[in-house]
């Protein structure tokens, strides 16, 4: 898998000498993952509430979806580069399935910003994990 990886090249446009970049990212997509678990947490309480318009989009089980989201942030805070990608696949899977569930195809801009925060964390792992190993 080391070959693959290495013939990405996600970060050629990074300075290979400044890992705080890499850092930077990593930190985003972690903390971007808290805020999106403590989301859906609050659309959750909201739905088992009796709010109809939170009820299509949450109910008991999305107390899981809380609970892996968190486990996969702290995955990415500790800089675990299939805790980055997991976590990146399943918001994208996710958010297909409710937008495809819902017929809701409209709002895009911030789905798409997350998203792009988890994909910079994830490239930041792979960068990590590179430059670490070019260290030793």
């Amino acid at each position: 898998i080391g070959n693959f990886v290495d013939s990405l090249d996600f970060w050629k446009d990074w300075d290979k000498k400044n890992i705080e970049q890499a850092d930077k990212a990593i930190k985003r997509a972690w903390v971007t993952g808290i805020i999106c678990a403590v989301w859906t947490l609050l659309i959750t309480f909201g739905a088992l509430g009796g709010d109809q318009t939170m009820s299509r989009l949450a109910d008991v089980w999305s107390f899981g979806d809380v609970f892996l989201i968190l486990c996969l942030s702290y995955g990415v805070y500790k800089k675990s580069r299939v805790c980055a990608a997991a976590l990146t696949a399943y918001f994208l899977i996710g958010q297909l399935i409710i937008r495809i569930q819902l017929n809701m195809w409209g709002g895009v801009g911030v789905p798409l910003i997350i998203l792009f925060l988890y994909m910079q964390g994830f490239r930041g792992t792979l960068f990590y994990h590179k430059y670490m190993k070019g260290l030793k």
